[in-house]
């Protein structure tokens, strides 16, 4: 996922991680199976978007039962009252550490063995929403 970033933001990244074990980074292309492999080995996935309307990211996450921290806006908000607030977890402003100490003992404390709500994502029903979308677009009726 992702591009390769430049050398002085892939230093960056690399003296902000530290020598803390709890922290990975990829800063290349990664296949699935490696995207899956790196996801589902996590315990929180932070996403510190500046800005975001939606995030295959995020989807991708829950899908893999891991937790997301995500900038609180309107998105973020109703994104949490459908999956779940153990699930997605947000924060006003600038990303710090205790956002994510915070973030990182409330994900480990959600119940074992509980999934985050991605019912109304199921096929059937996001192919409903779409063609109402779509018929509503267009002047249709369904």
């Amino acid at each position: 996922m992702g591009s390769r970033p430049d050398a002085a933001l892939r230093e960056q990244v690399q003296q902000a991680a530290g020598h803390d074990h709890r922290v990975t980074t990829a800063l290349a292309h990664a296949d699935d199976a490696e995207v899956v492999r790196e996801v589902g080995a996590a315990e929180l996935v932070v996403l510190p978007y500046r800005d975001m309307g939606n995030s295959g990211a995020a989807l991708l996450a829950l899908s893999l039962d891991r937790p997301v921290l995500l900038p609180a806006n309107a998105v973020t908000r109703a994104l949490a009252a459908e999956v779940g607030a153990d699930w997605v977890l947000t924060y006003p402003g600038d990303l710090t550490p205790q956002v994510l100490q915070d973030a990182a003992a409330r994900a480990a404390a959600r119940r074992p063995g509980s999934r985050p709500d991605l019912s109304a994502r199921e096929w059937p029903d996001a192919g409903r929403a779409h063609a109402e979308v779509y018929a509503l677009a267009t002047g249709g009726t369904r």
